[in-house]
């Protein structure tokens, strides 16, 4: 915990500042290959497609509305074989279903690769002089790149959803509130007369022990990708610190992250936020969400 009580500044640092360092950190291809290749098949994974192909936000976002329509088909040639003698000829869609999604391993994959990454990585000038040793960092990456590239104090930076190396879960996932398992479409008829049941419903139906078990594992295993809040963490580590100005970096803005924003500017009302992009059309993207998820008053949009 930090507990001057002195004005200072307070970066939040997104994805964007470790793709701007060439680090492996993009969904597409980065994250992605690396959990497709932990499948038996890569059918999981293809339905969530992202919009935005290097946004983890969008992923995030998609990961809280799951199409079980299409997810079931990672089921398909994995039906209970009751004719065998053998268990696993039985129980192997259960094991399907545990095996697919494999989100918590690909991740601790995906930041060890980033972190290899910062042996070859430069600091970047931009970033040389604008980062002081005095400053606070809240870092939302899992990777050390303030610490390692720009020799920023351990002790001066937050790794709010968890850091390489660490003993914690890592976390990724959307707002636990947003969670909509949607419905599946249920043949009523067995003749071709369809209608949309709600997911949990259908699931809490299905006579098959072997094929309920699966369908509840696979369930569950998206319900529990709802990301925790870590409010009492960030609040802890700015503590006593009058911070009056903010500066954002290499943020999507995703609806999420939203509440630190809110609760910072709850605990600093008189503080301003300075948001960076790179183009254009960032600017108004970025706009467009803070509008709509992140109800905070004084800031700015700057190109870097």
């Amino acid at each position: 915990m930090v507990s001057e009580e002195r004005k200072t500044r307070l970066f939040l640092i997104g994805n964007g500042l470790d793709v701007a360092h060439g680090l492996p950190t993009k969904f597409v291809p980065d994250f992605k290959n690396i959990a497709q290749g932990k499948e038996i098949n890569n059918w999981f994974w293809d339905v969530y497609h992202t919009e935005e192909a290097e946004i983890w936000s969008d992923f995030e976002r998609l990961l809280a509305k799951p199409n079980f329509d299409e997810l079931g088909q990672i089921f398909d040639g994995y039906a209970p074989d009751y004719s065998s003698d053998h268990e696993y000829d039985r129980d192997s869609i259960i094991t399907q279903a545990d095996s697919s999604g494999k989100l918590d391993e690909s991740l601790q994959v995906f930041a060890s690769n980033a972190e290899r990454g910062l042996s070859t990585a430069n600091p970047h000038y931009l970033y040389r002089n604008l980062f002081k040793q005095d400053d606070l960092f809240i870092n939302f990456n899992y990777t050390h790149t303030l610490e390692k590239l720009y020799g920023i104090p351990r002790d001066r930076v937050l790794h709010i959803h968890g850091e390489a190396g660490g003993n914690g879960k890592l976390l990724l996932g959307y707002d636990a509130d947003d969670f909509n398992a949607g419905t599946i479409s249920e043949d009523v008829t067995m003749r071709g007369r369809y209608r949309n049941v709600p997911t949990k419903d259908y699931i809490d139906r299905i006579g098959d022990s072997y094929i309920s078990k699966a369908y509840e594992g696979l369930y569950k295993k998206i319900a529990s990708w709802g990301k925790p809040l870590q409010t009492d963490k960030l609040s802890h580590f700015v503590g006593d610190v009058v911070i009056d100005e903010i500066v954002v970096i290499g943020f999507s803005f995703g609806k999420v992250d939203a509440p630190y924003f809110i609760l910072l500017q709850k605990l600093n009302p008189n503080c301003k936020f300075t948001i960076t992009a790179h183009t254009k059309k960032e600017i108004d993207e970025y706009q467009a969400q803070i509008n709509k998820y992140y109800a905070i008053d004084n800031y700015h949009i700057e190109l870097l």
